[in-house]
């Protein structure tokens, strides 16, 4: 079952970590949009707070026991499996697109940028630890210094930037 691994997403210090309704109210105030693939969905956090928004939201995550957990804590929301470097979608299906906490994790970060941008026919939202600073805590696998984000976004296509530091995370807006 998926409860060991969304134990420590869906606890509550994490939740308030992630600062989602704040999150999705920059991303609403940045570019209103009708509908958004939350692409790493993991528990369906992110996808939650859009929806309660009034907004369509498709979740996919590689991990089918994180689908498992989307649909258990979310209700009204599609949720399959799909990975960042190889969107399930036709060219510009989604008007908006949400990676939070996701770009880290994948094998091919350009890649996934190219895949948002292919899927997405506005707006790419990017919520990332910062880059490590002196006494942070270990990092996870990898974190982006805000120039490599920048790099890999123009890359794969995106031309317009916004950086948002949250208390313990950054939101990158791109178009």
């Amino acid at each position: 079952m998926f409860e060991h691994k969304i134990e420590k997403l869906r606890a509550p210090d994490r939740i308030a970590q992630m600062e989602a309704q704040r999150v999705v109210n920059l991303c609403m105030d940045n570019c209103r949009f009708e509908d958004v693939l939350d692409v790493g969905t993991g528990s369906g956090l992110f996808a939650e707070a859009f929806a309660a928004r009034k907004i369509r939201v498709i979740g996919v995550d590689p991990d089918t026991d994180m689908i498992a957990a989307a649909r258990y804590y979310t209700a009204g929301i599609d949720f399959s499996v799909g990975a960042a470097e190889a969107l399930p979608f036709t060219e510009d299906s989604f008007e908006a697109l949400f990676m939070g906490m996701v770009l880290h994790e994948t094998t091919d970060p350009l890649l996934a940028l190219r895949e948002a941008r292919r899927v997405a026919r506005k707006n790419l939202a990017i919520l990332e630890w910062p880059f490590p600073q002196p006494g942070d805590p270990p990092p996870p696998a990898r974190r982006f210094a805000r120039q490599e984000i920048v790099a890999m976004s123009r890359a794969a296509g995106f031309s317009t930037f916004s950086i948002n530091p949250l208390r313990r995370l950054i939101l990158y807006l791109l178009h």
